[in-house]
């Protein structure tokens, strides 16, 4: 296989503890009755995207403006809370050197908000070569956010590539079944958040990612 996908800005870093802080901040500010716990948070991420999950959840209490504010607030939030002390996850940096000098594409293929999206490539720039990605895609690239396969299949017409040619790694199990269902090999590397069977592969670090490289 000669391209990644990096599925996920929790793939390249963990963040989930910071933005169910950010959540709970902006919640409270905008004087709305609930809050995240770990728990119930790890439950909420097997559903892709923060507006969706808080409108499924408090859609019947709270109106639409409300609950945008309090999105667009915990974004404020969460990006107060990196800056570029915060490390990538482990192997990551590696993977990608690794892939540099094997001729292999790295791309992002996310669909986060873009401004999600742009404050952690700011935060890992020095770690991180984003110059070298061939594609970084944000929730404004495609009508349906993962866990529809939309976002893959924009990958590979973008770069002009086969499915069959992609690593896709993932951090979450809703997002991995996206992937494999969608026809692409998907490879798990939960998030300290994420839920998923026990008895499901996953790796613990990027750098494990090459033998399905080299298959």
């Amino acid at each position: 296989m000669k391209n990644i996908f990096f599925g996920s800005i929790g793939v390249l870093v963990e963040s989930s503890h910071l933005q169910l802080k950010a959540y709970n901040r902006a919640l409270a500010d905008n004087k709305v009755d609930f809050s995240w716990n770990v728990g119930n948070y790890c439950s909420a991420l097997n559903s892709p995207g923060g507006y969706k999950r808080l409108k499924s959840i408090l859609g019947g209490q709270y109106s639409e403006e409300v609950l945008k504010k309090v999105h667009k607030d915990k974004q404020v939030i969460f990006s107060q809370s990196l800056d570029t002390t915060i490390k990538a996850r482990a192997g990551i940096v590696d993977l990608i050197d690794f892939a540099k000098k094997n001729g292999i594409t790295c791309s992002l293929v996310s669909t986060a908000t873009k401004f999600t999206v742009t404050i952690v490539k700011n935060c890992l720039a020095n770690q991180v070569d984003f110059d070298f990605f061939s594609l970084i895609t944000n929730k404004n690239d495609i009508l349906s956010e993962k866990p529809n396969p939309a976002i893959y299949h924009f990958a590979c017409n973008a770069l002009s590539i086969d499915p069959k040619e992609v690593l896709v790694i993932e951090d979450t199990f809703t997002n991995y079944r996206a992937a494999t269902e969608a026809g692409l090999k998907c490879v798990l590397f939960p998030g300290n958040f994420s839920q998923f069977p026990v008895d499901q592969p996953h790796i613990t670090a990027a750098m494990q990612c090459i033998e399905f490289l080299t298959e």
